[in-house]
C-alpha cells in the first residue's frame, strides 16, 4: 500500500499516507518498510526532511534485506552512505 500512495499507481499520490504505511511495516521490522521510509524522510516527502532518521532507517533496512536482493541491497546501502554524509554536512553547517 504505501509504495502504491508513494507513487500515486491506483490512488492518489499522497506522501503523507506512503509514511504511514511505511512506518507501519517499519515499526514491524520489515526492512522494505524501513527503506521505504528511509527514502521519504531523505527526501521530506510526507515527513520532515532528516537525513539522521533517514540514515538509521537504511541502516535497519541493510541488515535486514534478504542477500538475494542484491539490487535492493545495494541501493540501502549507497541512501544509508550518502544520508551518512549529509548527517555529517548539516552537523558542520551547525558549528
Amino acid at each position: 500500500m504505501a509504495y502504491l500512495y508513494e507513487v500515486g499507481r491506483g490512488v492518489r499520490q499522497d506522501f503523507a499516507e506512503a509514511s504511514r504505511w511505511y512506518r507501519k511495516a517499519a515499526d514491524q521490522g520489515d526492512p522494505y518498510g524501513q527503506y521505504g521510509l528511509g527514502r521519504l524522510y531523505a527526501q521530506g516527502l510526507g515527513v520532515p526532511l532528516d537525513y539522521a532518521e533517514a540514515h538509521s532507517l537504511f541502516a535497519l533496512a541493510v541488515a535486514g534485506l534478504p542477500p538475494d536482493d542484491a539490487d535492493c541491497r545495494r541501493q540501502a546501502i549507497q541512501n544509508r552512505d550518502q544520508a551518512a554524509r549529509l548527517v555529517g554536512a548539516d552537523r558542520a553547517d551547525e558549528e
